[in-house]
This record gives structure tokens, sequence and C-alpha cells, in this order.
């Protein structure tokens, strides 16, 4: 439950970040007692949205899983869109626009 809170509140320093020089337009949140959602909109086109829920929280073996996808405009003016896993595994991107072996 600590690594849950931890995530939560980085992400809410990462958004409220001065550096941060895009505009955000929209946003959405929310964290209840196994898991937490997110997502935002920025005005020069990126879009994340993400959920986590913990699985086996009752025994010390609880693994926080994730599913999102973000998008950002690139140099070439298209958007490129990357969905991921993260779990025991790891992060495990799925992005359609980089080739695979």
């Amino acid at each position: 439950m600590k690594f849950l809170l931890l995530f939560v509140v980085a992400i809410a320093v990462t958004l409220a970040s001065p550096e941060r020089k895009e505009e955000v337009v929209t946003t959405q949140n929310g964290v209840g007692l196994g898991g937490y959602s997110f997502a935002y909109e920025t005005k020069d086109g990126q879009v994340r949205e993400e959920h986590g829920n913990m699985k086996n929280n009752e025994t010390e073996d609880g693994v926080m899983y994730v599913r999102g996808t973000y998008s950002f405009v690139g140099d070439d003016g298209q958007t490129y869109t990357v969905s991921y896993i993260i779990d025991e595994n790891g992060f495990q991107p799925s992005p359609p626009h980089i080739p695979k072996d």
C-alpha cells in the first residue's frame, strides 16, 4: 500500500511540476483501497491514461498490475501511441510503430 501512495504522490508532483511547459487541458484521477487510475491531456497533444490494481494484496506476494497508454505528437506531426503493462515481469510496452524482429 505504501508503494501505491508513493506512486500517486509522484504522479501528482510530476503533473504539478513548474518544469512542465505543457498546459494540462483535462485531468482525472482516483485512488481506491486496491488501486488507482489517472488520465491527462496536454495542449500540445500528449495523452496518458493508466489504471493500477493490487493482486494478491492479502499476502506478502501482492503485485501491482498496471495497464496504460500514452500518446504524443512526433516531430513529423504524426501521433504515436504506446500501450503498456507493468507487472511482476516489469515494464512491457507494445508500440505498434516500432518494428519487431
